[in-house]
């Protein structure tokens, strides 16, 4: 599998907290956000009218924004989410 894979699954989480994991390396960069943008994250997705279950989808794109990049879903449902928060995203 390479690197780059783990960044679409959800799962990447745990290999970022778990340090035996083979691509641990390689996920925590891509899988926490700034402990900075987590204390404004709660609020910003509340103002953008994300909360119940789009919070996850919240929480994601904050981190994709954070770090500069693109997102590549799955999920159709989370659209909304992407649009709001004005993350560059394409569903496959």
């Amino acid at each position: 599998v390479h690197p780059a894979v783990i960044a679409v699954d959800t799962s990447v989480i745990v290999a970022a907290i778990s340090p035996w994991h083979e691509f641990h390396d390689v996920a925590v960069p891509l899988a926490l956000m700034n402990p900075g943008t987590c204390e404004l994250a709660m609020g910003r997705l509340v103002k953008q009218g994300i909360v119940g279950g789009s919070t996850y989808d919240g929480l994601v794109v904050l981190t994709v924004l954070e770090h500069g990049m693109s997102l590549v879903s799955l999920d159709r449902r989370a659209e909304r989410t992407y649009r709001r928060l004005g993350v560059d995203y394409r569903v496959l």
